[in-house]
């Protein structure tokens, strides 16, 4: 599939998430190039994705490095028992 129509379904979705407002065409196809770039910039780095393939990103918007059927390593300060003179 060429960019412009993965641009133009994109566009198109945000279109409807968005209750299919009229006159939003520049502003949803912009959006669309954003994320489509995003989404390309963050494949260059390999990240972990979710089930639908998008970067797995934390409610905050950071990007979750957990895995999801793995408790979060704990790991332990090298210089939390030293005592200091």
């Amino acid at each position: 599939m060429d960019r412009n129509e993965q641009i133009r379904q994109r566009a198109h979705q945000i279109w409807e998430a968005s209750g299919c407002p009229a006159g939003q065409e520049a502003a949803h196809w912009q959006q669309a190039e954003d994320q489509l770039r995003e989404e390309e910039r963050l494949d260059a780095f390999d990240l972990p994705q979710d089930a639908d393939g998008q970067a797995a990103l934390s409610e905050d918007g950071t990007l979750d490095l957990t895995d999801p059927g793995q408790e979060t390593a704990q790991f332990a300060d090298p210089g939390r028992d030293r005592q200091v003179d």
